[in-house]
């Protein structure tokens, strides 16, 4: 092989050196902006915590004010007990029955209990993150976190 059809080769290689710099730099770019956006990304606080029942707003709790408000109608339905750092909240509703915790120390909320077949599977829910929520279908039952970039008043116009 003549050195003209050697150098040839080596000049037809699939990747020069510069291109794997370029390569890596691009690479190390797209990983670097992808790290900065989730450390930068700043999660709302939970502030508030929202129940909803047959898709109608019943209670909202409020870890800022440490304050519960019931929708008119509503209020004899649940019954609250303080526990230290905690609220047992207990929801009854027709025949439905939903017990959660809320924990004010941690801002969390944890399905205690529920009256229904899947009890055993909404025991163990638990959120602490704003736009979490905690479903009971056959109650109609939602427990919904909420942020405080959440909470501003619409802008109508």
């Amino acid at each position: 092989m003549s050195l003209k059809k050697v150098s040839q080769e080596k000049s037809n290689t699939v990747f020069k050196k510069l291109d794997i710099i370029v390569y890596a730099i691009i690479i190390a770019v797209i990983v670097f902006a992808f790290v900065l956006t989730f450390v930068l990304s700043s999660k709302s606080p939970l502030n508030l915590i929202e129940v909803y029942c047959d898709d109608n707003l019943v209670m909202t709790y409020s870890f800022s004010q440490d304050s519960f408000v019931y929708t008119q109608g509503y209020e004899n339905e649940f019954k609250v007990n303080k526990e230290g750092d905690c609220y047992i909240v207990e929801f009854i509703h027709n025949d439905s029955e939903n017990v959660f915790q809320i924990d004010t120390n941690r801002k969390e909320i944890k399905m205690i209990d529920a009256n229904c077949s899947t009890s055993k599977d909404c025991k163990s829910m638990q959120i602490s993150s704003p736009n979490d929520l905690i479903v009971c279908v056959p109650n109609k039952v939602i427990i919904k976190a909420v942020g405080e970039d959440k909470i501003k008043d619409p802008i109508i116009g």
